[in-house]
């Protein structure tokens, strides 16, 4: 009778597993709903985002249309933890990181440092979502990799590569909101280089009724003037170009970012005059060799940027200039195991 249970409770078990151990082995389909592979930065080489030794938040083209985002600005805000702080409505935009400051939160386009080396900090008001096809955040101190500028963590954006895709947009709103972004991406004919063009023009009046509480109002005999806001517009331009690819074992990048704004830095005051301008162009080119699991990378970059203040009813003119060369380069050997990745990495930058 024992014997009898223990077959009959066998084979129940096994009627039980049979199910499981099919469903285990059974390939998803084709079009299922199934997440495909993810690469992220945390480590400086691609790896999966379940394998990053960080929390990474992966944002792609899709995210940036949902968000209607218009800046890089408006897209981290929109769909990241990240803070982003505010100097006005058509003011200096800044990211934060893990309670950090402009300064500790490293911003890279394509892996190249945009932060102004003099300042720390980056307007991400001023570059046009447009132009960004994924950005990547990574959570946390990434100094080891990164350098200084990386302790509460960093902000990579990519633009398209390796691929042919054009797409524009016109952007209308009201109080004077008028705005063009178009990007084009294209393979050079015979080459496995990929050239990308984007350029963004975008303007606006800002112009709309506010009650100022600190001015009296005569006709009333209260406090609270309500008047249509001054010194309130704002015109930008952006344009940036790319050219990339492997030729043989060789890797080559240049490119070039410009961005230009004049705005008028509205405060509560009757006589609100104050005017910023900001201007700023990078140049850069690189060069990897890899052979035998070493690379080799050899790059320049020139930055140059102004960034001018006004103020006609204080006498206040001042401008504050950046002029940036340098060389640097780069040794790096990477180990694939099952359990992770190990990298070594020397390398060095003399710049004045």
């Amino acid at each position: 009778m024992r014997l009898r249970l223990l077959r009959s409770g066998f084979a129940l078990l096994l009627v039980a597993v049979a199910p499981l151990h099919a469903a285990r082995a059974q390939a998803p389909e084709p079009g299922s709903d199934t997440l495909g592979t993810v690469t992220v930065t945390a480590t400086r080489v691609a790896v999966e985002t379940h394998r990053a030794p960080a929390r990474v938040t992966v944002l792609t083209r899709a995210d940036a249309e949902a968000a209607g985002a218009e800046t890089v600005a408006d897209l981290l805000e929109a769909r990241s933890a990240v803070f982003l702080k505010r100097y006005g409505p058509d003011g200096l935009a800044t990211v934060s990181l893990r309670g950090g400051g402009a300064s500790h939160t490293l911003v890279l386009l394509d892996g190249h440092r945009l932060s102004d080396p003099q300042l720390g900090q980056l307007d991400l008001s001023l570059l046009p979502a447009a132009l960004v096809e994924s950005a990547e955040v990574l959570h946390g101190a990434a100094s080891g990799l990164y350098g200084t500028d990386a302790v509460g963590g960093v902000v990579a954006l990519r633009t398209p590569a390796g691929e042919t895709l054009g797409r524009a947009v016109v952007r209308t709103g009201a109080f004077g909101e008028r705005g063009v972004s178009a990007l084009a991406a294209a393979r050079v004919p015979g080459t496995a280089l990929t050239a990308t063009v984007a350029l963004d023009a975008a303007r606006t009046q800002g112009d709309y009724l506010y009650t100022d509480s600190t001015a009296f109002d005569n006709e009333t005999g209260t406090n609270g003037v309500t008047r249509p806001r001054a010194n309130a517009d704002r015109r930008q331009q952006a344009v940036y170009a790319r050219l990339g690819g492997h030729v043989g074992r060789h890797r080559l990048s240049a490119g070039l970012l410009g961005t230009a704004a004049d705005r008028g830095l509205f405060d509560y005051g009757a006589s609100a005059e104050a005017r910023q301008d900001d201007r700023a162009l990078r140049l850069w080119a690189d060069h990897t060799l890899a052979a035998g699991g070493l690379a080799v990378t050899t790059g320049v970059d020139v930055q140059r940027a102004s960034l001018r203040y006004r103020h006609p009813g204080l006498g206040l003119d001042d401008t504050g200039h950046t002029r940036i060369a340098a060389i640097q380069t780069r040794a790096e050997r990477v180990w694939r195991a099952r359990g992770g990745t190990l990298t070594a990495a020397l390398g060095g930058r003399l710049g004045v």
